[in-house]
């Protein structure tokens, strides 16, 4: 009983004394335009065993148990890790979620090494480690993904053909029940800070401010890549197995406009997959698999890509997903789907093939040649999402 009251003691002046008891664990919005806009959890930082908070301003600490508000001094730094399901903050074991906020919406926050704008969610997920999960409204997460996806120097046509695509595929994301809405990664849309957007980056949102894409009388799914090599591909070819129907505006086009991209972007890449990984994927399909032999590309799709690729191994043909392959491999290292050759070499085996993305939707530099031509962003939406409509986001 001693034990206990001291490290409670060692609580209260660690942090200081509770000033608010609230009875939902949600935080009052940044400025008052803000407070009915959508909101969108983003998972900036993934799996980290720990992390620091540097408060320049006074910052809230919320426990998720009883939702009660801590103030935590400025101009300190608190070290943060998972142990056994919870937070430990500096040596105190605290709940499994903890909510932070700019003192009075003055400042920022400096978490991990980065800085937020919005508020922030501290998890400890089921890995044993942390998440870092910042909390934005939309338009204000839209111009940290803009600068990330094509950057301000792109033309605002295409700027703005960009932010209705994200926007449509931003509000698609938001599932209240899971623990995060999208990543920072182009697992979902790359994005970066979002406290201070360069000007064009700014005017392309606030021009397109709460406009999506739907079919259908639904938002949709507007996924967009890099370059195309002169096709877009269907969903259905990258997703095996998915069992949703493919909209319209998503089925795939010829696209003779990325044939402007530089030729850094047009050039045949090459990477090499380690047989260890192949091995791996094969073994999921045939545990008993030791050897591979051979790899065949197997049928092109309409779009010019693999769907899949076939693995001749000692224990029989495995065929396995190409997008799965790029995934695993590294979507950065492994471009795209159109391969062009699978050759074995003493390190594994080496691929190559054109493009960079999945393919699927709105191709950037073929965006950007249609903005420097002159058209402007409804018109770069209905070439890469044929039968959508533009629509504010309220009128659904």
């Amino acid at each position: 009983m001693k034990a206990k009251m001291q490290a409670e003691t060692a609580i209260r002046k660690f942090i200081f004394p509770l000033i608010l008891l609230i009875a939902a664990f949600s935080f009052p919005s940044n400025a008052t335009a803000e407070e009915s806009e959508q909101k969108i959890r983003i998972a900036v930082i993934q799996d980290t065993p720990k992390l620091s908070l540097k408060t320049s301003t006074h910052t809230i600490l919320v426990k998720e148990e009883k939702g009660a508000k801590f103030r935590l001094s400025s101009n300190e730094t608190y070290e943060f890790k998972a142990e056994n399901g919870k937070i430990n903050m500096s040596g105190h074991r605290l709940a499994s979620v903890l909510y932070f906020q700019a003192w009075k919406n003055k400042g920022q926050l400096q978490f991990g090494g980065n800085t937020f704008s919005g508020d922030v969610i501290l998890r400890a997920n089921n890995n044993g480690r942390l998440d870092i999960i910042e909390v934005l409204p939309i338009e204000k997460y839209l111009t940290g993904v803009l600068g990330s996806e094509m950057g301000s120097g792109w033309p605002m046509e295409a700027l703005m053909a960009q932010a209705v695509a994200s926007r449509s595929f931003a509000l698609r994301q938001i599932h209240p029940e899971k623990p995060y809405d999208v990543t920072a990664t182009i697992t979902s849309q790359v994005f970066k800070s979002a406290a201070n957007p360069e000007r064009a980056i700014a005017i392309a949102v606030k021009n397109t401010e709460g406009q999506v894409l739907t079919y259908g009388n639904k938002i949709l799914d507007a996924y967009f890549h890099s370059y195309c090599a002169g096709h877009t591909e269907n969903p259905s070819k990258v997703w095996l197995g998915s069992k949703a129907e493919t909209p319209k505006p998503l089925a795939g086009i010829k696209d003779s406009h990325c044939k402007k991209a530089p030729a850094k972007v047009r050039n045949i890449w090459s990477a090499t997959v380690s047989s260890s990984l192949l091995l791996k994927m094969a073994k999921t399909k045939k545990a008993k698999v030791k050897k591979i032999n051979s790899i065949a590309l197997g049928k092109k799709d309409s779009s010019g890509r693999y769907p899949s690729i076939t693995l001749k191994t000692d224990q029989g043909n495995v065929e396995i997903s190409s997008n799965q392959l790029r995934m695993e491999a590294g979507p950065s290292k492994v471009k795209s789907t159109m391969f062009a050759s699978i050759k074995k070499t003493k390190d594994g085996w080496t691929i190559s093939g054109k493009g960079n993305g999945h393919g699927i939707g709105m191709c950037q530099w073929g965006a950007k040649a249609m903005a420097e031509k002159g058209k402007n962003y409804k018109q770069i939406l209905k070439q890469y999402y044929p039968g959508a409509a533009i629509k504010k986001s309220n009128e659904q």
